[in-house]
């Protein structure tokens, strides 16, 4: 609930930021986040720096991701449905083979990747 309240209170300033940004800060941003995403992931959360990364790596980099899928039009891909199903697939995919791969693991399940 307070994520939810926080990207309401912070939606204003981030799409002032979205709108007058270039491409280029924008592909920072979600660089970035990405990498942060990659820290909650129990293995790789040793290696974390000492400054904590969970408020950048939590949902407001899919609020910025959002803005730029229907914003900026890849070149690469012509139809509109074709990438948001491709990446469809692929979530679910990793999610159910990783939940598959830690649960085996581990003997019990593992829910982290839902």
């Amino acid at each position: 609930m307070y994520a939810i309240l926080g990207i309401y209170l912070i939606i204003p300033i981030l799409r002032r930021w979205l709108q007058n940004a270039p491409k280029v800060e924008i592909h920072y941003f979600l660089i970035l986040w990405l990498i942060t995403l990659f820290f909650r992931i129990p293995k790789v959360a040793a290696y974390q720096p000492a400054i904590s990364l969970a408020y950048f790596a939590e949902f407001i980099g899919y609020v910025v991701l959002g803005y730029y899928l229907v914003t900026f039009e890849i070149k690469i891909i012509r139809n509109k449905w074709f990438l948001p199903a491709i990446l469809a697939i692929l979530g679910i995919g990793l999610t159910i083979v990783l939940t598959f791969i830690f649960t085996l693991k581990r003997g019990y399940f593992v829910g982290y990747f839902y």
